[in-house]
């Protein structure tokens, strides 16, 4: 039985969210699966989470699950339209009237290809195979005025597209960690992971612009910007170093056997429990680098072309004239000159990429055997940005079933409702979870939502007694009493 005491943590709720609540969210996970230490997602975001029932707990790809965060400022179907014949079409007018100033999508799928928990002496072994990818753009208002318009209204005869931004990683994980109890209260635990690149690119001050000359007669074309490419493709390229192609025959098979660009990383962790009522975790994950040593790329465009157009006149003359230019060629050189402004250009290039930092800190108050109460905020650091997610929790349990509801706040003005439930038998753990509700029923028209569920297998698993799960016994009660020994 717990023994409640009045306890206030509205002002940790506070200090959690005056301190934590960014611009821009990111989840790695519900944050109601951080009150289950026996979830083994939890397990592979906090390395100090394990199980205490001495049960191995194991799962591999299809029955592992997935993890899939779609989080921005725009909705898809501010992107995509349906024409008139009912067709999804991009309609540029349709997102230029919806933009924002800028416009962000980040999408991350994290898939378990296999998982083992397996306890040991003094602790608990962990290790899982992850495969990873991420992506991340960023379009200004401005560059959509330009594909909606082009050139032709007076406010937009000089024009630039402010920074385009994009940035993608696809890599694997292969993580090796250790948990044990440091005393009755503290838990700790910590993980080193190989990493291995499999795909990147990264854009930096990225941008297009047009400038009309003072009398009208002609255009300035620029272009500029730094990056870094890797793909495990073969790049085709022309003899100025431009990419003229990308071959794409069998590229999942090279995506999955690219092991050429080689990482490391630790994760660190830990939980405290004070009684029953109380528990406290905290966890930094991806502290490493990769490097990109095969198949990659330093790539660079900083172009400018001064366009009069096309000399009509010239196209129009008898052939035998001398002045007479023949228009498809007319045509070929316009185009190549404006695909050289635009085209980057690329060199072979070793590199290092740092990953992307990221937090999470969990408290939980235990309010009866049934009822707990939880806050978490999850970070993610990149490229000197901050962004965070907030979930507040609430979780029911009966027996071996637990059902779990959350508010998410995204930054400060996104608000999501979420929910899930995770059920654990003798020989199964199943769980889903997700931080919008509404998405499951129409995702594209949802700025953020995500999704989080898996099946992991248990052996040896002895459930613990408590008062759940004692169930009464029918028997009978004997009519003879008990002899005493009277001693003297």
């Amino acid at each position: 039985m717990i023994n409640r005491k009045p306890v206030n943590i509205f002002r940790l709720i506070l200090l959690f969210a005056a301190l934590f609540i960014g611009k821009n969210g990111v989840a790695q996970i519900s944050g109601s699966l951080f009150m289950n230490t026996t979830n083994f997602y939890s397990q592979i975001n906090n390395p100090s989470y394990f199980r205490t029932d001495k049960a191995t707990a194991f799962s591999v790809a299809g029955f592992a699950g997935l993890s899939f965060v779609n989080q921005g400022n725009i909705e898809i179907v501010d992107i995509i339209t349906l024409n008139e014949a009912g067709n999804p079409v991009v309609d540029f007018n349709h997102f230029y009237e919806n933009s924002k100033a800028e416009n962000i999508i980040r999408q991350d799928v994290t898939i378990p290809v296999l998982y083992l928990g397996l306890p040991l002496k003094k602790g608990y072994f962990h290790f899982y195979y992850n495969e990873n990818v991420s992506a991340i753009s960023g379009i200004r208002k401005e560059a959509l005025a330009f594909l909606s318009n082009g050139n032709l209204l007076a406010e937009y005869h000089n024009f630039s597209s402010e920074e385009i931004r994009l940035s993608g990683l696809g890599y694997r994980e292969f993580a090796f960690g250790y948990a044990k109890p440091l005393n009755d209260k503290l838990n700790v635990g910590v993980r080193a992971k190989l990493l291995f690149g499999a795909t990147q690119v990264d854009t930096k001050s990225w941008d297009y612009g047009v400038e009309t000359s003072a009398d009208g007669d002609s255009l300035t074309l620029m272009s500029g910007g730094t990056g870094h490419l890797m793909l495990p493709v073969p790049v085709n390229l022309r003899t100025d170093n431009s990419i003229l192609s990308v071959d794409t025959d069998g590229a999942f098979l090279k995506y999955m056997s690219a092991y050429q660009n080689p990482g490391f990383a630790i994760d660190l962790g830990f939980n405290y429990s004070k009684g029953d009522q109380h528990f406290f975790s905290a966890a930094l994950r991806d502290l490493g680098v990769i490097w990109f040593r095969d198949a990659a790329y330093d790539v660079s465009q900083d172009e400018s072309l001064v366009f009069p157009g096309f000399d009509l006149v010239s196209a129009i003359r008898y052939p035998e004239e001398i002045e007479y230019g023949i228009p498809g060629d007319m045509v070929a050189k316009v185009k190549k000159d404006i695909r050289d402004v635009y085209q980057p250009f690329v060199t072979e290039a070793k590199y290092l990429h740092w990953m992307p930092l990221k937090s999470v800190l969990h408290y939980h108050y235990q309010y009866s055997a049934r009822h707990l109460f939880g806050v978490t905020s999850q970070m993610a650091f990149q490229r000197k940005n901050v962004r965070s997610v907030f979930t507040l929790s609430a979780q029911q349990k009966w027996l071996n079933f637990s059902v779990f509801e959350n508010v998410n706040l995204q930054g400060i003005s996104g608000v999501t409702l979420g929910g899930g439930f995770q059920f654990e038998g003798e020989y199964a753990q199943v769980f889903v979870a997700t931080d919008n509700l509404v998405a499951i029923y129409h995702p594209a028209a949802n700025k953020t939502f995500s999704a989080n569920f898996g099946i992991c297998f248990l052996l040896n698993h002895k459930k613990e007694v408590n008062e759940d799960n004692i169930k009464p016994k029918r028997g009978k009660a004997s009519p003879y009493l008990p002899f005493y020994e009277h001693k003297k």
